[in-house]
């Protein structure tokens, strides 16, 4: 076996290994946002993949816990900890097949985007999460 041949193979191997073990932390990271505190006690909780914002004063893109409670809705990304408490009243929810340029891809379910006004200022956020279909319902009653 030519030498260059052996360097790549063992190059692929060692950013295949680097890529396992950085999913795997990134796994527990995300498990950790679930179990933290301001998400307990929520009537119903799902992973959720925050796609991007509008109107907002900061950024949440990241993957995290979607808490809904009686009189709000929670997102929680754990590391670096961001937080955002959306108040349920007033509450404009629909499935897009588009939440954010750039992010369709075929094939994909639609994603949940909410819209709500705060301050007389709107703002929107855009979540992929595993039953987009049952949690419009579950916010719309």
């Amino acid at each position: 076996m030519p030498g260059w041949l052996l360097v790549v193979i063992i190059v692929v191997a060692a950013v295949a290994a680097v890529a396992g073990v950085l999913m795997f932390l990134s796994f527990l990271v995300v498990r950790r946002s679930k179990s933290d505190p301001w998400v307990q006690g929520a009537g119903f909780t799902t992973l959720a993949n925050c796609l991007g914002t509008e109107g907002m004063d900061r950024q949440m893109l990241g993957t995290g816990t979607l808490a809904v409670y009686a009189d709000e809705i929670r997102f929680l990304i754990a590391t670096p900890r961001r937080q955002l408490s959306i108040p349920r009243r007033k509450l404009s929810i629909t499935l897009e097949q588009f939440p954010n340029p750039g992010d369709y891809r075929p094939g994909d379910d639609p994603a949940i985007v909410i819209r709500w006004a705060e301050n007389k200022h709107r703002q929107t956020i855009g979540f992929k999460v595993p039953d987009p279909d049952a949690l419009k319902d579950l916010l719309l009653h």
